[in-house]
C-alpha cells in the first residue's frame, strides 16, 4: 500500500510495466489483483520479481486480515501441489472463510477422497495455525457454486462484499 515492493512472503498489489506498446505504454499499471511476493527469479529463467498465484481481486480481498490470507494461501498452495494419488478424484475445490475465522475446504470429487488426503491437508493446517484457534473442516459437496458474478474463486469469505444480483 505504500508503493514499495513487497518482501518475499508478503502480499501486495500486482503492478505491471510494459514499454513494448509504443502507442500506450503501461507504467506501474495496477491490475487490481493481489498476490504473494516470492523469493528468487522465476523458474522460467526471467530475473524479474516473482510472485505466487493470484489470490483474487483487491476489491474482494481487502477486508480479510493478512494472517487469515496467509492461512488461506497455505491451503491453496497445498491443494495445487498435491500428488496425483491424492488429487486424482478432485474435480473442483474451494476454501471458505467464515466470520468466526474458521475455514471449510469444500471439495467436489468424482469418487471418494483417499484417507491420506485429509491427513495430509490437516497436517499442513496444524503446522500453519500453530497455537491459533482457527479450525479447518474438510467436506465433500456435489458442486461449488460461483457467486452472483459467475466468476469462480478458489477462496471465498464471509468478509467479502457480495455483488448485488
Amino acid at each position: 500500500e505504500d508503493g514499495k515492493p513487497c518482501a518475499p512472503g508478503e502480499y501486495g498489489r500486482v503492478l505491471i510495466t510494459t514499454l513494448t506498446n509504443y502507442a500506450m505504454p503501461l507504467i506501474r499499471y495496477d491490475t487490481g489483483d493481489i498476490a504473494q511476493a516470492l523469493d528468487g527469479p522465476c523458474h522460467c529463467g526471467r530475473t524479474l520479481p516473482n510472485f505466487g498465484p493470484i489470490l483474487g481481486r483487491r476489491s474482494r480481498i481487502t477486508p480479510v486480515p493478512t494472517e487469515i490470507m496467509a492461512l488461506a494461501d497455505t491451503i491453496l498452495v497445498a491443494m495445487e501441489q498435491l500428488a496425483i494419488e491424492l488429487s486424482g478424484n478432485i474435480r473442483m475445490y474451494q476454501l471458505y472463510h467464515f466470520r468466526d475465522d474458521n475455514f471449510e475446504l469444500r471439495i467436489v470429487v468424482a469418487d471418494t477422497l483417499p484417507l491420506e488426503f485429509s491427513e495430509h491437508i490437516n497436517e499442513i493446517w496444524r503446522n500453519a495455525v500453530a497455537s491459533r484457534p482457527n479450525k479447518l473442516r474438510i467436506v465433500t459437496v456435489k458442486n461449488v457454486r460461483p457467486p452472483a458474478s459467475d466468476k469462480f474463486f478458489h477462496f471465498d469469505s464471509d468478509l467479502f462484499s457480495k455483488p448485488s444480483a
